[in-house]
């Protein structure tokens, strides 16, 4: 019986397995770890105003800067990032004139110590140093002290650029701030003259002075605030204001001209009318004529006044004029021209040509060209055998001097020819 029941039951094993399918069993292990946190760095900076706000180009904006002006801008390199960094400030042109650029001046300071103080594009530290805390404060000043003519109505087009370098790694950032400055145009020496003195005043007022100045160029310039020394009482300087047209004339007078003390022409308006306009008779004063940079635009000698007269009582008063040529000095007003109702209220003993053309016969370099052709057309020396024998090239200078030669008609007088009419004596004769 156990041997049947053992039977039957391998039986139903041996159908059960034969009976199952394909069957697959994998094993699985998990180990879990918690509490872990992944944390990347990064090297980060920006460009910001004290206030912290961010910078926007153009950070320097200068337009009509002229000798003498600077201007100041702050900026902030602000540690965005999680990494020390050590970086590098530079200048980079970007466009405009390599002449202005290198004329420029740049001071820089960080966090307060002058750190560079030379010409802007020459602007270069590397490197300047390391952020660890936060941030750094620079001020930049640019000024233009050069007053050279070949920087006026210039630009300088450029970047201030700042690069971020990771200490001991490989990650980099870089920030740029663009300016622009463009020069305006000023005054050169000699642009404007001082071109007529009346340092003796008029024969009506002794205080009727005035002080001419033209301007020697072919547009306008403005001189207000330019200064005018020796003119004044003493040492004091007058402060001028207002703009000569291009070749025009700007009259500083003592009166106005329609003021009973002053023989100008009542039509004739002066630009600035100071009574401080007090000039030294005798022996005289040197003017000096500064811009607003102080840089000197004109002189006249030192000394005594190197032209003009003054009678005493005051019966003639002539003007101290510029020459045609301002480098060649100056003369005497002694023309005709210079002394009627074109310039004075009546006619008189005053001679000038206030706010207008100097006009002398006196002025050497207003008959340049007379002279030259005087040159051109001297006759050369003649020798005694031309005299005797003359040529023709000789002939045609000298027929007036034959014919008008006392000798010749006192002999024709004395010896009067009958008959048929004879020729002129010849030179021969005449030496006879």
């Amino acid at each position: 019986m156990k041997i049947r029941i053992f039977k039957i039951i391998t039986l139903l094993f041996l159908f059960c397995v034969t009976r199952i399918g394909f069957t697959s069993a994998y094993f699985l292990d998990q180990e879990v770890s918690s509490g872990n946190t992944f944390v990347t760095s990064s090297l980060d900076f920006s460009l910001r105003d004290v206030s912290d706000t961010p910078l926007s180009s153009p950070f320097f904006n200068i337009s009509g800067m002229v000798p003498g002006n600077s201007e100041t801008k702050l900026v902030r390199v602000k540690k965005d990032g999680d990494l020390d960094f050590q970086y590098s400030a530079k200048f980079k042109k970007v466009s405009g004139s390599d002449v202005l650029c290198d004329a420029l001046e740049l001071e820089a300071k960080l966090d307060g110590a002058t750190v560079y103080n030379s010409n802007l594009s020459g602007f270069d530290l590397d490197p300047a140093t390391i952020i660890s805390a936060g941030a750094d404060d620079w001020e930049f000043t640019i000024k233009l002290d050069s007053a050279d003519s070949s920087l006026r109505e210039k630009t300088c087009d450029f970047d201030f650029i700042f690069e971020g370098r990771q200490i001991g790694g490989g990650l980099s950032d870089e920030e740029k701030i663009g300016s622009i400055i463009a020069t305006g145009s000023w005054a050169l020496s000699g642009s404007v003259v001082i071109n007529e003195i009346m340092w003796m005043g008029s024969t009506v007022h002794e205080l009727d002075e005035w002080v001419e100045l033209r301007n020697t160029t072919g547009s306008p310039i403005n001189i207000t605030g330019w200064k005018l020394y020796g003119a004044g009482p003493g040492p004091n300087e007058i402060v001028l204001g207002g703009t000569i047209e291009a070749h025009g004339y700007f009259l500083l007078s003592h009166y106005a001209s329609g003021n009973a003390n002053s023989a100008i022409k009542d039509s004739i308006i002066a630009d600035q009318v100071d009574n401080s306009v007090h000039l030294t008779g005798s022996p005289g004063e040197q003017l000096t004529l500064k811009d607003t940079l102080d840089s000197i635009i004109d002189q006249t000698p030192t000394g005594s006044w190197v032209a003009g007269t003054h009678t005493s009582p005051a019966t003639v008063e002539q003007s101290m004029e510029r020459n045609n040529d301002p480098t060649t000095g100056w003369h005497t007003c002694i023309a005709d021209a210079c002394n009627d109702t074109t310039y004075w209220d009546a006619e008189g003993n005053n001679y000038g040509t206030p706010k207008a053309a100097n006009l002398s016969e006196n002025d050497p370099s207003a008959t340049e060209d007379i002279v030259e052709l005087v040159e051109e057309v001297t006759v050369p020396e003649v020798t005694p055998e031309e005299t005797q024998e003359p040529t023709e090239e000789v002939i045609p200078s000298e027929p007036p001097v034959v014919k008008t030669a006392p000798e010749v008609e006192e002999s024709v007088d004395q010896e009067p020819v009958t008959g048929p009419a004879q020729p002129a004596p010849s030179e021969e004769t005449v030496d006879e």
